[in-house]
């Protein structure tokens, strides 16, 4: 094992019997002569992991007495700094409209904000783990769980955007609420048989399938159907690459029945549809209605589209409450989407 893996072991060890109370905020902890016995590690690695443990405040040492447990106050914490990670490019980073950069911005006003790429967070997990910081997981997948245990052992705060996952405190967006809502207005305007455009399922956008699911157990409670020749989903590409959207619109619009109510949970995919119905000469509000959620995709301000869109304002200011510890209690937060359309529609 590397010196660095024996390091994180150690550290973990300590601060399990902190955590556990088998140590106690002035104990005095083992010689480094009984952890070299008990754990059969270098004299060096034993060093290490008690400066970055008294470092991170965890412990404190008295010259010729030894190294004790430090007092900790587990009912309210004190951020310091912040890091927001994510599965962002670095191209993102700078863009003010970019929501991680929106949040960072607002959280800088009352402290150290700092984005880090979920591709660099384990290099500097060791660096996040320290006392005073606090981590905030931007759509984190199954692949950060390890990551995320590893900060929970060090006592480091942690926030997930749009997931959840166990007991963690969390932000999402309440999906289904914001389904049902926009399935009911596609449905009043343009029946109750829908043609479905979707992505795959990905380990890099996790929200898929949450909403796929809302979506068939909302249609099926609204007597809603969706034809079999009317699913298009694109197994074979991630969501950026597109779907044929030549094909979709031509298998929609050409049947001799077309679906006047359409689905489309993955917006950025918005524009390319609307200008393939243009150009088979169909139009919204008059020959179909269309349903997106969520992102600034052009057209959905047009008759006939609409989309279901998150509130970001409300995210933000739950997540700077949460940094300024404005929580009582553990912070699991649904917010509900807004149905946003033309103004001229009723």
């Amino acid at each position: 094992m590397r010196t660095i893996g024996r390091v994180a072991n150690l550290k973990e060890r300590i601060l399990h019997d902190i955590r556990s109370g088998a140590l106690r905020s002035g104990d005095k902890i083992a010689s480094r002569h009984q952890f070299m016995m008990r754990y059969r590690c270098a004299r060096g690695s034993i060093d290490r992991a008690i400066k970055e443990l008294t470092d991170d405040g965890f412990l404190y040492s008295r010259q010729g007495a030894g190294t004790f447990v430090a007092e900790r106050n587990e009912n309210g914490r004190k951020i310091e700094r912040v890091y927001i990670v994510g599965q962002f490019e670095r191209s993102y980073l700078n863009r003010a409209s970019f929501e991680p950069s929106s949040v960072a911005s607002g959280i800088q006003s009352y402290l150290d904000c700092m984005l880090c790429r979920i591709e660099d967070a384990a290099m500097n997990l060791n660096t996040m783990a320290r006392n005073g910081s606090a981590v905030i997981w931007d759509r984190p997948d199954y692949q950060q769980l390890l990551l995320m245990e590893f900060l929970r052992k060090a006592n480091v705060p942690q926030l997930l955007l749009h997931r959840n996952f166990g007991d963690y405190e969390s932000i999402s967006t309440d999906s289904r609420a914001g389904i049902n809502e926009g399935l009911e207005w596609l449905i009043e305007h343009a029946g109750s048989e829908i043609a479905y455009i979707s992505t795959r399922n990905s380990l890099k956008y996790p929200y898929v399938m949450e909403r796929k699911m809302n979506f068939f157990e909302l249609a099926i409670h609204n007597s809603a159907t969706i034809p079999p020749d009317q699913l298009f989903v694109d197994w074979e590409r991630e969501p950026e690459l597109s779907i044929n959207m030549v094909a979709v619109a031509e298998t929609i619009f050409k049947n001799p029945r077309p679906c006047r109510a359409i689905y489309l949970d993955y917006a950025p995919w918005c524009g390319a549809f609307l200008r393939e119905a243009a150009r088979l000469g169909r139009l919204p509000g008059r020959d179909f209605w269309l349903l997106v959620f969520d992102s600034d995709a052009s057209g959905f301000k047009q008759p006939g589209v609409a989309m279901i869109q998150q509130d970001h304002e409300i995210l933000k200011s739950k997540i700077i409450d949460w940094t300024l510890g404005k929580n009582v209690a553990p912070l699991n937060f649904k917010i509900k989407p807004k149905l946003i359309k033309n103004e001229d529609e009723k």
